[in-house]
This record gives structure tokens, sequence and C-alpha cells, in this order.
């Protein structure tokens, strides 16, 4: 299976939203749209992964 550049910057994405998530939910900030980023970036990761 190749890594195309669409899985590789979803996956960046992903990588990154979810160390953002970390870091808010460290300092107690959890709004909805401190969930909402972490959430769209695994949808958008899965739906280009299931367009393979």
């Amino acid at each position: 299976m190749q890594i195309t550049t669409q899985v590789a910057l979803a996956g960046a994405v992903v990588g990154a939203n979810a160390a953002m998530l970390a870091v808010h939910l460290r300092h107690r900030i959890n709004s909805p749209r401190v969930f909402a980023g972490a959430a769209l970036s695994a949808a958008a990761l899965a739906d280009v992964l299931r367009r393979r």
C-alpha cells in the first residue's frame, strides 16, 4: 500500500490536532470547539482512507 500525499497530509493534521487537544485538556479548556477540530480531522482521514 502506497502512501499518497493526501493520506500523509490528513495524517499530519490528525497528529497536530491530537497534540492540540492534549494541550487544551491539560489546561482544562474543554469547550465543544476543542473537540470539533479533532473529530473533523479524524473524519477527514477516515474519508481519505475509505476512498483509496
